[in-house]
């Protein structure tokens, strides 16, 4: 792409593992592959990293968490959409961590524009790599292929990156939760090595007296 537009989805807050730091280092290493490319920051978090960097921001969102999230995510859809529909951008990528399990945040790059076509899209382990996809049906299309293909389009784009967001939104929570675990985990094991430790000399300093 001659006018790539990179979306970085990161967190609204800290306290959550190495998320963030994960997904910055995914970012850096697409910002410096898609070089030079428009910047959108979604999260706090991006904001923060974008001023280190030195990045420059197209748009910035924030407070996509909680009870804030269903506008924020259609704003963000909106305006990449907007911004590609204008001709500012000629492809789209989000580095985004997709939710799939309470331990697994690996940040990934996807393609949000141009949409995939089908011999792109990823296939079910089930089918073979040679197997071929279903060629067109003739479908009549009303009122008109191209104005279905109008609507649905936009539609598509705004959904996978309503999607992008919505489950970034689950991992970063799934990895504070985990931290959090983790850090409880190792206060109460500190908490018991501290009351033996303290158990043990006031038993020395009985015995001694």
């Amino acid at each position: 792409p001659e006018r790539p537009l990179l979306l970085v989805v990161a967190g609204d807050r800290g306290l959550c593992g190495r998320y963030n730091a994960l997904l910055f280092r995914r970012a850096d290493e697409e910002l410096e592959r898609l070089k030079p490319a428009l910047v959108i920051g979604v999260g706090d978090k991006a904001q923060t990293w974008a001023a280190k960097a030195g990045v420059e921001l197209a748009a910035s969102f924030h407070g996509f968490g909680g009870g804030a999230a269903g506008p924020v995510h259609e704003q963000v859809a909106q305006q990449v959409t907007s911004m590609f529909d204008q001709g500012l951008c000629d492809a789209v990528f989000a580095v985004h961590t997709p939710f799939r399990s309470m331990l697994h945040n690996i940040p990934i790059t996807t393609r949000v524009l141009p949409l995939l076509r089908p011999e792109e899209l990823p296939r079910p382990a089930s089918v073979s790599a040679d197997a071929k996809l279903p060629g067109p049906v003739g479908y009549l299309y009303e009122p008109g292929r191209e104005r279905v293909l109008d609507v649905l389009f936009p539609r598509a784009a705004r959904a996978q990156i309503v999607c992008i967001v919505l489950e970034a939104a689950a991992a970063e929570q799934a990895a504070r939760m985990t931290a959090m675990t983790a850090a409880t985990d190792n206060a109460e094991e500190l908490i018991q090595e501290l009351t033996r430790l303290r158990n043990r000399i006031r038993q020395q300093e009985i015995t001694t007296e």
